[in-house]
This record gives structure tokens, C-alpha cells and sequence, in this order.
């Protein structure tokens, strides 16, 4: 992780952190891991500063190296971070989708099309898309193909 992102990911963890005020361990649940103890507060700025100082010996996260910042983050991980707010790749999540729209397409157009629908497909996508498959198309041209389906659908059905 780069050094700005690494900065953004601690600042939403100080934002979502609490501290217990029994025996002010740093929590992201709905009770405190260690006494198991409800009375949770909000980590305050002055905790904040006193993590970092703890363990870089400095005041700010701007004056801190990159090994100390994953320090940093190291000890919002091992209070539960990384278990309540789980990185989602975009790259990922854009891919698992496509996957679900390129599936949801392959399910709707036999109902919808017909006994040639496979045809009538292919031939959408390269007058319709300039595409020679379903599975090359990007999101934008999912959607137009969609779209197609489901006009067809509405027209049918008149």
C-alpha cells in the first residue's frame, strides 16, 4: 500500500475505533474484546496521538516513516479493524459484476429470444457493440445489450 492510501486507511480507522473506558483497550465491536465490557467511547484525539507516539515516538502520522506507519496500522488491525472493515478491491468488485451481468444475460436471452437466441446474440453484439463476444464487452456495453433484452421483452409481450 502507498504511503497516501496507507494515511487514508488509518484516518478511517481513527474515525471508527473505540476505546473502552473500563480498560481502555481499542475496540471495532459492539463491546470491548477484553473485559467484555459495553461502556465504549469514541477514540479520542488525545488517545490517537498517544498510539502513535507509543509506537514511533513521534506526534503526528505526517512525520512518521512508511515502516512506522504500518506500525500504526498493525495496532488498529490487532483491535479488530481489518475484521470489521475488509478491503474490497474496485478491480475486483468491477470484475464480479461484469461476471453476474455477462450471466444474467446468458439466462435471460434463451427466455426472451428464443429458440435462435444465440444468433440473435452474436448478432447484436457485433452490428450493435463492434464486440465478437458477450464476455469481451465492458460495463457499458452490458448494459446496452440488457437494455436490448428487455425492450425486446416489452415489445413481445404487446
Amino acid at each position: 500500500m502507498d504511503r497516501k492510501s496507507l494515511l487514508a486507511v488509518i484516518h478511517i480507522a481513527k474515525n471508527n475505533c473505540f476505546a473502552c473506558e473500563k480498560c481502555g483497550a481499542l475496540t471495532f465491536h459492539e463491546h470491548c474484546s477484553f473485559c467484555q465490557e459495553s461502556k465504549l467511547k469514541p477514540l479520542t484525539e488525545k488517545q490517537y496521538k498517544k498510539i502513535i507516539k507509543t509506537v514511533s515516538g513521534k506526534e503526528s502520522c505526517s512525520l512518521l516513516s512508511d515502516i512506522q506507519l504500518s506500525k500504526v496500522m498493525d495496532v488498529f488491525n490487532k483491535a479488530g479493524f481489518k475484521e470489521e472493515h475488509p478491503y474490497v478491491s474496485p478491480k475486483k468488485e468491477l470484475y464480479r459484476e461484469r461476471r453476474r451481468v455477462v450471466a444474467s444475460i446468458q439466462i435471460r436471452a434463451p427466455v426472451v429470444l428464443g429458440e435462435h437466441w444465440k444468433q440473435r446474440l452474436d448478432g447484436f453484439i457485433r452490428t450493435q457493440v463492434n464486440s465478437d463476444r458477450l464476455e469481451w464487452c465492458d460495463m457499458k456495453e452490458l448494459r446496452k445489450i440488457y437494455g436490448w433484452i428487455n425492450r425486446t421483452d416489452k415489445y413481445s409481450k404487446k
